[in-house]
């Protein structure tokens, strides 16, 4: 025979509680990613798109940040298992400064994406190419500012580019030969220009 067992109010309350805080940490045992939830991040997704990064060739790892808080990390194909202080990013640095244009504007720093090069650099740019002068901060982003530049290829030159003794002389050196903001040609030289005009316009360096 079973006998009755008297439950009261509060001990039903507790019963509850006990029950959502045994849920709750079943399921944050069950997440690879228990910062996900916390963040409005879909964990199926994340896990996907992890599963999907360790099939690139050479990626070396993925980071996922949101609000301040890393949600997930993970280091692979030959990379160390943990976070390594320096890696040959290469062509982030496009990213970085344009997001630190769009701070530079949100602070105040910057007016306006379409501020010529000429307002920052002045007569340094004037006197030697007053053409590339006239070009926007938008252009150098967009990399439309049409100055006689190769990159990619055999004749690439990057590398005297890098090894020059002033860099940005190299590029203010390089006459404009087709129209600001017609043609898209990858260089290196306006992400340089980018972070030349940062740097005047905060006093800070990049």
């Amino acid at each position: 025979m079973f006998q009755k067992t008297h439950i009261t109010p509060y001990s039903l309350f507790f019963l509850i509680v006990l029950l959502a805080n045994a849920t709750a940490c079943k399921k944050q045992a069950e997440s690879p990613y228990p910062e996900a939830d916390k963040q409005n991040i879909d964990v199926v997704q994340l896990t996907n798109a992890f599963a999907s990064a360790v099939q690139i060739e050479d990626l070396q790892g993925l980071a996922v940040a949101r609000n301040g808080v890393i949600v997930a990390e993970e280091y692979f194909n030959n990379a160390n298992p943990e976070p390594d202080l320096n890696l040959h990013v290469m062509s982030v640095t496009k990213s970085i400064t344009s997001t630190l244009v769009g701070i530079a504007v949100e602070e105040g720093y910057i007016s306006s994406v379409n501020q010529t090069l000429s307002y920052f650099l002045g007569a340094e740019v004037d006197t030697v190419n007053p053409d590339l002068g006239k070009v926007t901060i938008h252009q150098l982003l967009t990399m439309t500012c049409g100055h006689d530049w190769h990159e990619l290829g055999g004749d690439s030159e990057f590398g005297a580019f890098v090894n020059a003794p002033d860099q940005l002389n190299y590029i203010l050196d390089k006459p404009v030969v087709s129209t600001p903001g017609s043609v898209f040609n990858y260089s290196d030289g306006a992400a340089h220009l980018v972070s030349a005009v940062l740097t005047r316009a905060t006093g800070m360096e990049t």
